[in-house]
Formats: structure tokens, C-alpha cells, sequence
């Protein structure tokens, strides 16, 4: 018969009259290191209960549990062992992303019932230093990865989910260099006049971004380390941020047309009674402002000279505030056509 190999000891009480324990040994043997491993083999040893206290006593923390639930836990244990033995072992860390760059393009889904994505193409290059397969650590999954490329042919990723944090793992062959092309597309969120890309690519020495957005676009980055420049071209706008050695990156733009062209065009008719008081000198203005090109949910007034607004009305109006140098009024919702309004003071 051929060696065997034995689980750690444990003293369970069974039933009011035995106790099952499990011998343990180390397997014996001198074959080769890649020879099949003996199988498992469980001794259940049945103890009289007079000899019960004397076996526990070096145990006192001993778990009392029912036979069969036992053996499950015994079943349990030996699944997870062949489970582990037959998982291959990941080739070692021996390589290190020295450049990458990001070309991605958002799509124009202006008049369409769509949310906009952005389509990115990462070209890395990477060293390697050791001999035969390693892999290389890409960080965490890039979002709806398309593709990967290695030197012109398919490449082979593994995800590491052994952790709380997946990560995954590039599979190279050979020393020197490697060029590889990785696809993936990236959510963009749509925020009023903003659009917002916010996202993490693999962990580089140097990495720069470039991002084409339709239409002519003004964009702006939170991070002071990350220079930004803008290159506007007849229908498109490319932005091109420098990383660095951040993973992290995030853009946000709008279009320029909000600030033109498409803007609200305003016209007012203004009617302005004084009464002369002199215990109390008020002002009524009337105001008719008409809203073209595009809808606007507030309106911005100047105060006459020496005069100032006590009171502001009317069916659209929502609230006001006083802002530097005049008076911001909010209305209850995006409006497009006539807002009359009355604004009250002294003088």
C-alpha cells in the first residue's frame, strides 16, 4: 500500500460513550516532486467515556459537536484541499509598464435617446526582465474590456480575485520589450451643461490621455498635477492630459455653445412709477422679459441708481437674492417665452 496522508488531531466528544480523533502524519515517500500526491486517509479512533476526561484535559477549549456534523466539517476540509492543489501557481512578478497612452473618443449622441460612452484604444509598453512566462500587474479590471493585444496577436489576462480587491494580470513570454493594445470602453455622465469622464487605467511610469469630444467643448481637470491643453478643431474639441505617474484621471467638459450661439436670448420691457415720499419714498418696476433660443430657469437684474429691491413677484418666480451687483432671481422651472415680474423698493 502507498503512503498516506492524515489531518491535524482533534478530540471531539461523539455520544455520551466514545470520542473520534484524527491521527495525523506526515506523508512518507521519495518520489519525484511532481508524482501524484497520496490519497487522504481518515482513522476515527473510538475511546471508552471513563478515558474521556483524561484525553480532554490537555484540551480545554475542545468544540463538542454531533458525529455526522463532524464528518461533514471532515468532507468540507478535504474538498477545499484538492480544490487548492489543483489551481496552478501564477507565473512570478518580472515586468514593469513603462509608458501609456490613451486615445479614446466619445460618441455624439446629440438628438439621439442615448447615453454617451467613451471608446478608449490603450497602447502600453512593457519591459521585462525575466526568463520564460510572467505576468504583469494591470491593477484593477479596466470597465468593459474589448480586447488584448500582445506584440500583434492575442493576449492572455488573469483576474486575481483571491483578495477583496480583484486585480488582473498581464501574461508575457520573453525578455525585452512588449507593445500591447488593450480596447475598453468608459461610462460619461451628463450633468446639466457638464459631462464628466472619471476613471482609472493601469499603473505606468508615464501616462498621457487623449480624448475627442464632438461639437467645440471648454474642459477642465480637479487635479493640480495633471496639465491639461485644448485642441479646438472645426467640429471636434481634443483634449490631451498628461497623468504622469497617476492611474487615476478625470475630465470634465461643455460644450461652447452654451456660452454663444445657443445661449437664452433676452429681451425686456421695463416700466419703472416712483411715488415721492418723504417719510417713505417707494418704487414699483414692472418688467416683461421675453425668453428666445432656449429655455432659462433664472433671470439676473441691476437696481436702479440709489434705489433698493425689497420685494420681487410673480408666476414663475420661485426665489431671489441679492449677488454683487445685483439681484438673481430663481424661477420655478425652465422657462421659454414671456416672464413678467414686479419688483418693489425704496428709493
Amino acid at each position: 500500500m502507498g503512503s498516506a496522508r492524515t489531518v491535524p488531531v482533534a478530540l471531539l466528544l461523539v455520544t455520551a460513550l466514545s470520542v473520534l480523533t484524527l491521527e495525523s502524519a506526515s506523508a512518507s515517500g521519495d518520489g519525484d516532486a511532481g508524482a501524484a500526491k497520496p490519497p487522504i486517509r481518515l482513522k476515527e479512533l473510538y475511546v471508552p467515556f471513563e478515558h474521556f476526561h483524561a484525553l480532554t484535559a490537555a484540551h480545554p477549549d475542545g468544540v463538542v459537536m454531533d458525529l455526522e456534523r463532524y464528518r461533514e466539517l471532515v468532507r468540507e476540509a478535504a474538498r477545499s484541499v484538492a480544490a487548492e492543489e489543483l489551481v496552478p501557481a501564477l507565473p512570478p512578478h518580472d515586468a514593469v509598464i513603462t509608458t501609456a497612452l490613451y486615445s479614446g473618443t466619445v460618441t455624439d449622441v446629440r438628438g439621439r435617446r442615448e447615453r454617451p460612452a467613451a471608446r478608449f484604444t490603450a497602447n502600453l509598453r512593457i519591459r521585462v526582465a525575466g526568463e520564460g512566462w510572467v505576468r504583469c500587474d494591470l491593477g484593477a479590471p479596466l470597465p468593459a474590456l474589448g480586447g488584448v493585444q500582445v506584440d500583434g496577436a492575442p493576449g492572455w489576462l488573469v483576474s486575481d480575485r483571491r483578495s477583496k480587491r480583484s486585480r488582473s494580470h498581464l501574461l508575457l513570454r520573453g525578455q525585452g520589450e512588449h507593445e500591447v493594445v488593450l480596447t475598453f470602453t468608459a461610462p460619461v455622465v451628463v450633468r446639466g451643461e457638464w459631462s464628466t469622464l472619471r476613471g482609472r487605467g493601469v499603473p505606468a511610469a508615464a501616462a498621457a490621455l487623449a480624448l475627442t469630444v464632438p461639437g467645440r467643448a471648454q474642459g477642465e481637470t480637479r487635479s493640480r498635477s495633471q496639465s491639461l491643453e485644448t485642441d479646438e478643431r472645426e467640429d471636434a474639441t481634443v483634449f490631451r492630459l498628461g497623468l504622469g505617474s497617476h492611474a487615476d484621471f478625470e475630465l470634465k467638459w461643455r460644450s461652447r455653445k452654451g456660452e454663444g450661439e445657443n445661449a437664452a436670448l433676452l429681451t425686456a420691457l421695463h416700466r419703472i412709477s416712483y411715488r415721492p415720499r418723504p417719510a417713505q419714498p417707494l418704487f414699483t418696476w414692472d418688467a416683461v422679459v421675453t425668453v428666445a433660443r432656449r429655455k432659462t430657469d433664472s433671470l439676473h437684474f441691476r437696481e436702479p441708481p440709489g434705489a433698493t429691491v425689497l420685494q420681487v413677484e410673480g408666476p414663475y418666480v420661485h426665489t431671489w437674492e441679492r449677488q454683487g451687483d445685483g439681484l438673481h432671481v430663481l424661477l420655478k422651472e425652465e422657462v421659454e417665452g414671456i416672464v413678467t415680474l414686479r419688483l418693489t423698493g425704496l428709493f
